[in-house]
């Protein structure tokens, strides 16, 4: 099922909840993910403005449903800004986290990671992630939110994938909404884009790093899978 949210809360427990970034998570009707943290307030952190990055195909997430409201999602990160980047304590086995869907609609996850280790004690964590409607969305501050009765077939679904000796990365297009997380191998060079397309040419939030030309420009034009755009191939469309 094609879903975008945008986290309204984060917390690690038992510090009280806040939330630094403009972060969006789009998965597509297959199952491809990408979520891109960047901080709202980047200064001191010009050289990487993002809390975190990390994406998958499909193979890297298994969902389940728990009951009527919550389902259980245990992600590995295919992609991931901090194991590039070599980032110190950092859990990389699968985390298992759990989705409540609230009345409201709204999304509550919750998780536990073990960043020093499975004999250590782990952190406990809480996200609110509010569902946003991907064929209304035009910026980070301007879109419309998805009712729970929405009917989340229509959305346009599409995913460009790469992994060569050169280069691994991941294109999702929800609806209007686009994001991209690109590496070189053998390097910590990482490339990122968000955009919207809004009937004849796409506006872009983000477009960082050295290699953001490699991505392609266009999505919305009738790809089919096994397609090659560029470095990347269609896996869904």
């Amino acid at each position: 099922m094609v879903q975008l949210f945008q986290r309204k809360l984060f917390q690690v427990l038992p510090n009280p909840p806040c939330e630094t970034t403009s972060t969006f998570s789009s998965v597509t009707n297959a199952g491809h993910f990408i979520s891109l943290r960047p901080f709202v307030n980047k200064a001191g952190h010009e050289d990487f403005p993002f809390e975190w990055c990390f994406g998958g195909i499909s193979k890297y997430s298994q969902a389940s449903q728990l009951d009527a409201d919550t389902a259980q999602i245990i992600f590995t990160m295919e992609l991931d800004t901090n194991t590039i980047r070599k980032v110190e304590n950092v859990d990389k086995d699968p985390v298992t986290t759990k989705w409540a869907t609230w009345p409201s609609g709204d999304v509550e996850e919750t998780g536990e990671v073990f960043p020093f280790g499975k004999d250590k004690e782990g952190v406990k964590f809480r996200e609110l992630w509010q569902p946003i409607n991907p064929d209304t969305y035009e910026t980070e501050q301007k879109f419309n939110i998805l009712p729970r009765s929405a009917d989340a077939s229509k959305f346009a679904s599409i995913a460009l994938y790469v992994n060569n000796s050169e280069f691994h990365g991941l294109v999702t297009i929800v609806g209007n909404f686009v994001q991209g997380f690109l590496h070189k191998k053998g390097t910590e060079s990482m490339s990122f884009i968000r955009a919207a397309f809004n009937g004849s040419k796409y506006e872009y939030s983000i477009k960082f790093g050295p290699n953001v030309d490699v991505f392609p420009t266009k999505f919305h034009n009738g790809v089919k899978v096994g397609e090659k755009v560029g470095v990347f191939e269609v896996i869904e469309a």
